[in-house]
């Protein structure tokens, strides 16, 4: 499992979001402690899972302050998120799954999702909000 860290390149401009990626990094990066045999799974995803809806929230209302224009497909993304979510937990509470492997295969979505979300639908506000 590859670490993840920040990267200036993740930056908004807007300190309070810049610094919730940077703790929602470092909970996917928690992700490597589970898969070692040092950590819970489950702990992991319910700080995630609290973590999001905390960040997605100031987002969405700094983006309804700032009348951003395209509010409602960022929104979409942050709701098809929370459903991708609900559902990596649910396939925990199953069992039968070695929670190594589930943290792996958790963890690559997540690097890549937020990677992509940072990157292309967030630096799509970037400028055009306040911080």
């Amino acid at each position: 499992m590859s670490t993840f860290q920040w990267q200036d390149s993740y930056s908004v401009g807007i300190d309070a979001i810049d610094a919730q990626h940077k703790i929602l990094i470092d909970l996917i990066d928690n992700l490597g402690k589970v898969e070692s045999g040092n950590g819970d799974l489950r702990d992991v995803m319910d700080k995630l899972d609290w973590y999001v809806r905390k960040h997605f929230s100031l987002e969405e209302s700094m983006m309804r302050d700032g009348n951003y224009p395209d509010l409602e497909a960022h929104m979409a993304e942050h709701r098809d998120f929370e459903k991708w979510l609900a559902s990596a937990q649910s396939h925990m509470a199953t069992g039968g799954l070695d929670m190594g492997i589930l943290a792996n295969t958790i963890n690559d979505h997540l690097q890549e999702w937020l990677q992509h979300h940072i990157l292309v639908v967030d630096m799509n506000y970037k400028g055009k909000l306040g911080g």
